[in-house]
């Protein structure tokens, strides 16, 4: 009787829950139009992490994120389940004072089949989905930074070294060794064409040198700066005529390639950048900082469409392909994923420390796990070390109530969620 009662109390908060965060899960594309509306729909925790390295497969289905411990986890969309791909290596305190200041680097091939990650040693692997090891070789050094051509067949892996070492993904063999007189690699990119390869130096000062994909042969050298300065990433707009540049000048810098010139600056973090995104279809860019925002900027206009603020550093940041999801990593949390909310719940968003919550564990053992939210005011759902929450899917009327017993109802509603969202 006890358990009638409870469940009769909390079935119509659950569905509505259920109902409700089907309007926030991902499913309207971000577009400039709808960037201010963008909310929180997940935080996966991570307590102690230093998320330094986020991206989606191919197909949207999965999320994988990567941390400076050598951790990389595959989330699945939706349910936010997470399968340990690669274990924790080392312990940031031990690494500091150890001064291995090593950031890792995570990349994943254009179809989806290979993940790439780096050591502190200088190890590169490639692996398949299941974690069978597909290439394995030694760039001698610490590497900072890694890149695959947009037709998925080279792989560019660079570092403090200075030269840059060029995969065959296809035959799985070295086709070119790129060396300079100049050293610490610390951004590498291809332009959208796949006909450059971009490579920046920072020793003994700040040089950017472009590379013919064909005779891998040095087609320029130029520099945008007098002062040192650290290249923290830099992306082609997808055009391929700008490079936009982060770095501890603190303002995004759009360099035209043609004149080498900085054409345009977008300013508003007050520290320095650490990440750069564009949307799929090129139209928003996204930036995470040290300064613990990530701005979303109209691409051509350059005005900052949405500000995200948190109480820590966001080091990374990447959108789904198929647009509809926007994910980061936050220092000591973990990774939040947002999405475009109805107008109406992203009116109706409190603030974060005004939401209160309704926690239920498991439902008939399924492993069910949520925060159900107060009718009306949406709120994130949370995967953290928990049973695996399933997908609430994407907002649909609750079904109508034939069924009379709170427990018939409860699993009614989540069912006919589960098939029509």
């Amino acid at each position: 009787m006890v358990f009638k009662r409870i469940l009769a109390a909390i079935t119509p908060i659950v569905l509505v829950t259920l109902v409700a965060s089907c309007s926030v899960t991902g499913g309207e594309v971000i577009s400039i139009e709808n960037a201010a509306r963008l909310q929180r729909i997940v935080a996966l925790d991570l307590p102690s992490s230093f998320v330094n390295a986020v991206v989606f497969s191919p197909d949207s289905r999965y999320l994988i994120s990567a941390d400076r411990s050598r951790e990389v986890i595959v989330w699945e969309r939706g349910t936010w389940n997470r399968r340990t791909y690669q274990a924790r290596q080392g312990n940031l305190q031990a690494d500091d004072e150890a001064q291995i200041h090593f950031y890792g680097t995570l990349a994943l091939s254009p179809d989806g089949r290979t993940v790439v990650t780096t050591s502190p040693e200088g190890d590169v692997r490639g692996r398949d989905w299941d974690g069978n090891e597909l290439f394995a070789i030694s760039y001698g050094a610490r590497v900072y930074s890694t890149a695959i051509s947009p037709n998925g067949r080279y792989l560019a892996v660079a570092g403090v070294r200075g030269n840059i070492l060029v995969l065959d993904l296809e035959t799985r063999r070295q086709v070119a060794d790129l060396h300079t007189d100049r050293e610490y690699i610390s951004v590498l990119a291809f332009s959208p064409d796949g006909n450059t390869l971009l490579a920046g130096y920072e020793r003994p000062r700040n040089v950017m040198s472009t590379w013919n994909t064909t005779t891998w042969q040095e087609i320029s050298t130029f520099s945008h700066v007098t002062e040192r300065i650290d290249y923290h990433d830099a992306v082609f707009t997808p055009d391929g005529r700008y490079l936009v540049i982060a770095s501890t000048r603190n303002d995004l810098e759009f360099l035209d390639m043609t004149t080498k010139q900085v054409a345009r600056v977008l300013s508003g973090h007050a520290s320095a950048p650490y990440q750069l995104a564009f949307s799929p279809d090129g139209s928003l860019l996204a930036s995470a900082s040290h300064d613990g925002t990530v701005r979303l900027w109209h691409a051509e206009t350059g005005e900052a469409l949405k500000v995200v603020a948190n109480p820590h550093e966001v080091f990374s940041v990447a959108f789904s392909p198929d647009g509809a999801l926007l994910a980061f990593g936050v220092e000591g949390e973990g990774v939040q994923i947002w999405a475009v909310a109805a107008p109406s719940a992203a009116a109706q968003e409190p603030a974060s420390d005004q939401r209160s919550t309704i926690t239920y564990r498991e439902v008939n053992g399924q492993g069910l796990s949520a925060h159900v939210f107060r009718p009306a005011m949406p709120q994130a759902t949370r995967a953290a070390y928990q049973p695996a929450a399933r997908d609430p899917g994407h907002g649909r009327h609750p079904p109508a109530q034939r069924w009379t017993t709170p427990l018939a109802r409860l699993i009614l509603g989540w069912g006919r969620l589960k098939f029509l969202c």
